[in-house]
């Protein structure tokens, strides 16, 4: 088990192990922070698994998820985020009004 604490903006150095020993109380479980945008990319890796790559990441000892990322291919797309998108009425074109 680990746990994931996402952030809207990426900190370089919030996984150091100088920043974790400022968690308190102690977690009894690892945590990384990620920002979004990592989650949004790391959710595309192929030939691991997510809970895979955050184990190697924590025992890298990683500041940021996205130094993980050269050692995975990734998915050309996020389908999950482009039918998002597609599901939002602004994200469609608009016939233009008729007057």
């Amino acid at each position: 088990m680990i746990a994931m604490v996402l952030v809207a903006e990426q900190f370089h150095q919030i996984n150091t192990p100088a920043q974790r020993a400022t968690l308190a109380p102690a977690p009894e479980i690892p945590v990384i922070f990620a920002s979004i945008t990592e989650l949004e990319q790391a959710v595309t890796i192929t030939g691991a698994s997510l809970a895979e790559m955050l184990h190697a990441a924590i025992d890298a000892n990683v500041a940021y998820l996205r130094q993980m990322f050269s050692r995975y291919d990734f998915l050309e797309h996020n389908a999950v985020l482009e039918q998002g998108w597609s599901a939002i009425p602004f994200a469609r074109p608009r016939r233009p009004r008729s007057q």
